[in-house]
């Protein structure tokens, strides 16, 4: 979990010397709380993780190493500014969409043909975000036996019936694994590396939890 200098602004502090606590509501949503004290703990009984301006500038050494050794393993550095496809009509409400790789795409209204284009965007999302989280926590020596994303969508319920909401669930399993890493390869994702989400509307609400499971690996 990652916050801005400029999250501490306009927060008074208690007392002069005071160094600032912040506390995230949750591991992906960016509202915080902060408060100024002489060294000494605020207890709050909703209390989650309690993070310290110290402890904020380490995961924030920690993030840029990260994103340092992405960036020189090329991690999304190389792609096509410029993105062209095709989308052929069927038959009734049936289209076929074709990805510049020559993979095809089944679209249909009703379903019976293949998915709904609202469908196709919350997969969207989440394969962007899952492939991101994947390849950050690999980057953090982590590896993961097995991965599944669950991902639902509230949509307007009158036209334009875009999404306002959606809560992700990540599944993940494997060997010692470290809830901080893992909440900070989804910041990572959220806030620099996922397209998907960065091109959806900016009023969109996303929520993403995660649940962890003791499994090793399996063998190579």
């Amino acid at each position: 979990m990652s916050f801005r200098p400029s999250d501490f602004s306009g927060i008074p502090p208690v007392c002069s010397d005071s160094t600032p606590v912040c506390r995230a509501r949750s591991p992906s949503a960016p509202a915080i709380a902060c408060y100024g004290i002489c060294g000494q703990q605020i207890f709050d009984p909703d209390a989650v993780p309690v993070y310290t301006v110290a402890q904020e500038v380490k995961d924030m050494a920690e993030d840029k190493d990260i994103s340092d050794e992405l960036q020189a393993a090329g991690y999304k550095q190389k792609i096509d500014q410029v993105v062209k496809t095709a989308l052929v009509w069927q038959r009734d409400l049936v289209f076929t969409g074709s990805t510049p790789q020559g993979y095809e795409i089944e679209f249909d209204a009703q379903a019976q043909w293949g998915c709904k284009p609202t469908e196709a965007l919350l997969l969207s999302l989440a394969g962007c975000l899952g492939i991101d989280v994947m390849s950050i926590l690999k980057k953090m020596r982590m590896e993961p036996a097995s991965f599944r994303v669950e991902i639902e969508g509230e949509r307007n319920p009158t036209p334009p019936q875009y999404y306002k909401a959606v809560d992700i669930v990540l599944h993940i399993a494997g060997n010692h694994l470290d809830p901080k890493k893992v909440e900070r390869a989804i910041a990572l994702s959220r806030d620099k590396y996922c397209s998907v989400y960065n091109s959806l509307r900016p009023d969109l609400s996303l929520k993403v939890r995660y649940v962890l499971e003791e499994k090793e690996p399996p063998q190579e």
